[in-house]
């Protein structure tokens, strides 16, 4: 590639992408800000942080630290689903969340 040609790519490259990409920035950035301003405002649920294990567990891993902190921190704010077909007074399971269960209270002996 000639000099005149590298030339013409870096006016290229600073005349047509970089103003995309500066554009895709500002829209996540405004995306982040908005998202932020509403949790702060009327939080939905509260958030757990990562623990001191949890920050020396990521670090000893292999993988993108990005990518295993938000794994974790999902994994930690993800509402666990609690079980329908358990009973909590008879601790009888149903075979599916179709079958209704019925329990009898026990009769007190008197």
């Amino acid at each position: 590639m000639t000099p005149k040609q590298e030339d013409a790519l870096r006016d290229y490259l600073q005349e047509a992408i970089v103003p995309l990409i500066e554009e895709v920035l500002i829209k996540k950035l405004g995306q982040a800000m908005t998202f932020a301003k509403e949790e702060l405002i009327k939080p939905k649920r509260e958030w757990v942080g990562l623990t001191e294990d949890d920050r020396d567990a990521i670090l000893r891993s292999d993988g993108s630290l990005f990518d295993l902190t938000e794994a974790k921190l999902k994994e930690k704010n993800t509402p666990q689903r609690t079980e329908q077909n358990f009973c909590s007074r008879c601790g009888k399971r149903t075979q599916d969340l179709i079958t209704i269960h019925t329990c009898t209270p026990p009769k007190e002996n008197t």
